[in-house]
């Protein structure tokens, strides 16, 4: 965790100063504004440069590899979270896109196409795109007859308006776009769903597991600012063995909070515990990538002056860039962030 807070290197990292940039119809146009992405070039390298970090690419998830049958298996298994990480994480396109050769010119993607259509998702990897909500939410027993934007990517640029003012006024178009807005209310305002705000029972327990989740949060943060391991000898709670420092921890923390205390010693949710090494390092990520990382990177669009520090560095025969920020902040200090690791393919 402390790795998203300063870099540590036996290499001198070079400085280099970078110049801030001062197929049937149907009427009835629904706008989809809230499906809203940014292609500035900082938020998508802070999203997808790190190694250990996997992009939300819709390419990946729909290639022409994949037959039919699979591509349905593979929506099929989508989480609601991953459906949201796909709509409105995903990857934004690269500052310089490739052009293709077609009717005697060279032609490619045009970011203004995302501000008219913000349903758009442009895949790098296939260098075509998609309709969001299409791709990602239409049920299986609908999309098999489906071709362009929904299993597969659309790259025939010339022909991108009419196909796009077409595909916008289809009806199950319209109740994907309206699935999509109910996705992103559920997951980033559960309080707002009706049947969260009618069910007294309901509430309490998310109060509950709220307050069980700030206190393993704080365990987290704690261990991870001091740079102390986590797990020990065994993972449970009431081990003779040395349970580790986080368990160990969350005990301490329980012995003054009764809610704690319950759910460590007899939760509800004997599944639902949140307290194994898998969760352990998810909430390690979201902290780290959508907290700090996020908190950086806004810091840095802000900065007047900001210059982009880089090396070569090597681990286990494998080699990486280091990306790090030097930047004159709101404070009119001279700081310097480290923002991720790249993996390198060829050196």
């Amino acid at each position: 965790m402390h790795k998203y807070n300063s870099l540590c290197l036996d290499h001198e990292l070079k400085e280099v100063p970078v110049q801030f940039p001062s197929d049937e119809s149907e009427n009835n146009v629904v706008p989809s504004s809230s499906l809203q992405r940014s292609d500035d070039f900082l938020e998508c390298t802070s999203s997808s440069a790190c190694a250990d970090q996997v992009c939300n690419d819709i390419g990946a998830l729909l290639t022409s590899s994949k037959s039919m049958e699979e591509i349905c298996a593979s929506i099929s298994n989508l989480s609601q979270g991953e459906m949201f990480s796909y709509l409105y994480r995903h990857v934004q396109p690269p500052s310089n896109l490739p052009a293709t050769f077609l009717y005697g010119a060279n032609r490619k993607f045009g970011i203004s196409w995302v501000i008219k259509f913000p349903w758009i998702l442009y895949s790098p990897k296939v260098n075509g795109i998609f309709c969001g909500p299409c791709a990602i939410l239409l049920p299986v027993d609908k999309r098999k007859d489906k071709g362009l934007l929904v299993n597969r990517p659309f790259s025939n640029w010339i022909k991108l308006s009419s196909v796009l003012n077409d595909h916008s006024k289809l009806k199950y178009h319209r109740d994907c776009l309206q699935l999509a807005d109910t996705i992103k209310s559920s997951v980033e305002n559960p309080a707002s769903r009706v049947d969260v705000m009618t069910s007294n029972t309901l509430q309490a327990i998310i109060k509950e597991n709220e307050h069980i989740l700030k206190q393993i949060v704080r365990s987290i943060i704690f261990l991870s600012k001091q740079a102390i391991a986590f797990r020990g000898n065994s993972e449970v709670i009431d081990s003779s063995k040395n349970p580790g420092n986080f368990l160990a921890l969350l005990k301490v923390f329980a012995e003054s909070d009764e809610v704690l205390y319950n759910h460590l010693h007899n939760p509800k949710a004997k599944i639902a515990k949140h307290l194994s090494p898998q969760t352990q390092n998810e909430l390690i990520n979201i902290i780290g990538y959508d907290v700090i990382l996020s908190k950086i990177v806004s810091e840095i669009k802000k900065a007047k002056y900001y210059s982009v520090l880089a090396d070569e560095v090597s681990c286990h025969h494998v080699e990486h860039l280091p990306i790090c920020v030097r930047f004159l902040d709101a404070n009119n200090d001279i700081r310097e962030e480290f923002i991720s690791f790249i993996k390198l393919e060829r050196v």
